[in-house]
């Protein structure tokens, strides 16, 4: 890959009928550097902190071969180590293991901008070899972070989904692991994933705040620079997710006082890298107003209920999913069905969807924390160009599009659900029938 680097002054202003969106004037600068780590700085003049955030392609994906929560484990290690050294009052720290990269973010006053990148620097490439102390630390707390989200009824139930319908592949593992594989994770493990994926040329930085975009480049080139590309490939670099599901339905009986319903639909090849993205978040946006319509404003039956799309690179689904009373168990299943089939999206509904589409992304883009991260992923999985265009592929979303996603991705054939609470066992076969019949519940 090349170097480049490209300089552009924003003023980002979306057509009348949805809304001016303006986050001003800024410059926003991305280079390639000789070792394969791309930067991106975007500078906003007008805020006080600065924050850095580090995407490497290291996710859930990657763990074929090794323990499931291999990736998230490594993730502990990193952050355990560095949170004894950095006091707390001087950066706010985050990071994360999703299905596609692990992400590293910090923020700080921006006069810390070249002590904090040399910390980035030291906690993700300067090894891990004095890290195997912390591992039976690490063990006991990922065992626990595992239980507290297994305790979540809508993350067991989004685990569920992925293990039913990618079974043959590393997305369909826990990312947290097993209680038995999070103690099967060894030394050479953890170095044989690090030495693979933890490289400067399957990583991102990017830095947002009152930066000077010349000098935090200049800076980039100097404490990440060492070294040379490798051969690291296209990302995401593994077998795209089949969807294959052994099972339809799947019902867990816990002992919540709700029942948790999720309906998902896999987008099949769609995902955050596919040029069906907007629309499929858009689209996502419409059966959202559609089940709370319904389910909270008509009838009573949920309190929160959504709808959201939750994408990889290649592949993804789109959910649906509401909590109820048990015994409104099987009603509030058809109306998720019902809101997911039913008229086509409208005209105004399109506008509605796309116009809080435009205002997470201009929520997003406004604070330096969140605009790293979006910025991240948004070079990860579709190359940052320019701003604006993020704000465009939203609005060339038009009905015909939406009807058309709707059309090819909310259909039987691609559709799982998974229901936990005090329900019954029972329910499988009404709900497989449902679902087999081309979502024609009948309640």
């Amino acid at each position: 890959m090349g170097d480049f680097g490209v300089v552009f002054a924003i003023i980002l202003a979306m057509p009348r009928e949805f809304g001016e969106i303006s986050i001003g004037e800024h410059t926003l600068s991305r280079e390639t550097l000789p070792n394969g780590l791309r930067v991106v700085v975007l500078d906003r003049p007008e805020t006080y902190r600065a924050s850095l955030n580090l995407v490497v392609a290291a996710g859930n994906r990657y763990t074929d071969g090794a323990p499931a929560g291999t990736a998230q484990f490594l993730e502990h290690l990193f952050y355990h180590e560095e949170e004894k050294r950095v006091p707390r009052n001087q950066s706010e720290d985050d990071s994360e293991t999703n299905a596609d990269y692990v992400s590293f973010t910090a923020t700080f006053p921006a006069d810390r901008i070249e002590a904090e990148m040399e910390r980035m620097e030291r906690l993700v490439f300067g090894g891990i070899e004095n890290l195997d102390g912390n591992r039976s630390i690490q063990q006991g707390i990922v065992r626990v972070e595992r239980g507290v989200n297994h305790d979540k009824p809508w993350l067991m139930n989004m685990s569920l989904v992925r293990s039913m319908a990618w079974r043959d592949h590393a997305l369909g593992k826990s990312m947290h692991g097993t209680p038995e594989s999070i103690y099967r994770i060894t030394p050479e493990n953890l170095s044989d994933f690090y030495q693979s994926h933890f490289r400067p040329d399957r990583s991102i930085l990017t830095v947002a705040g009152p930066v000077n975009v010349s000098h935090v480049t200049a800076l980039a080139s100097k404490v990440f620079g060492k070294g040379q590309a490798g051969e690291a490939g296209l990302f995401p670099g593994t077998e795209p997710p089949q969807f294959n599901p052994a099972l339809r339905v799947r019902v867990e009986e816990t002992g919540t006082n709700l029942s948790y319903i999720t309906l998902a639909f896999s987008t099949g090849a769609y995902g955050e890298s596919s040029p069906e993205h907007a629309g499929i978040e858009v689209l996502s946006n419409v059966l959202n107003e559609r089940v709370y319509k319904s389910l909270v404003l008509e009838n009573g039956w949920s309190y929160q209920p959504s709808a959201y799309a939750w994408l990889v690179a290649d592949g993804g689904f789109l959910i649906l999913q509401a909590e109820t009373l048990p015994v409104n168990t099987e009603q509030t299943m058809a109306y998720l069905v019902s809101e997911a089939v039913r008229a086509p999206v409208s005209q105004k509904e399109a506008g509605d969807a796309i116009s809080k589409e435009l205002r997470y992304l201009e929520d997003k883009l406004r604070r330096s924390e969140t605009a790293v991260r979006y910025l991240g992923e948004e070079e990860l999985y579709r190359g940052v160009t320019r701003i604006d265009a993020v704000f465009a592929r939203v609005t060339a979303v038009d009905t015909g599009k939406l009807n058309g996603l709707k059309e090819w991705v909310v259909a039987g054939e691609n559709s799982l659900a998974v229901v936990s609470g005090p329900v019954h066992r029972g329910l499988v076969s009404r709900l497989n029938q449902a679902l087999n019949q081309n979502l024609d519940f009948q309640g």
